[in-house]
C-alpha cells in the first residue's frame, strides 16, 4: 500500500477511492491494524472527503510517487484517509 508521511501524520489514498472497500470498511469502524514485518500497532483512521483535503493528499502522492504514477493507478480521487501514528 501507498502511503505518505508528514511527521506524525499517515495519509492514504484508496486506489478506488470511495469505492475502495477498505475505505468503506474504515466509514464503519475506524480501528485499523497497521504491520510492517514484525511489527503490528492498532490506530484510528480518519476519513478525508472534504475535496481540499483530498486534493492536499493526492499532492503528496505525486510529489513523493510521481504524477504519471498516481494517474496510472489511482482511478477515482474522492476521498483519502489519515492516520495518527502519535
Amino acid at each position: 500500500m501507498w502511503f505518505a508521511q508528514e511527521g506524525h501524520i499517515l495519509s492514504l489514498l484508496p486506489v478506488k477511492g470511495s469505492d475502495t472497500p477498505w475505505f468503506r470498511k474504515v466509514l464503519k469502524a475506524p480501528s485499523i491494524r497497521l504491520a510492517v514485518n514484525d511489527v503490528a500497532t492498532g490506530a484510528t483512521a480518519r476519513p478525508i472527503t472534504d475535496p481540499r483535503r483530498v486534493r492536499e493528499v493526492m499532492e503528496k502522492f505525486r510529489a513523493k510517487y510521481g504524477a504519471d504514477q498516481v494517474k496510472k493507478y489511482y482511478s477515482k480521487l474522492d476521498v483519502a484517509v489519515e492516520v495518527s501514528l502519535g
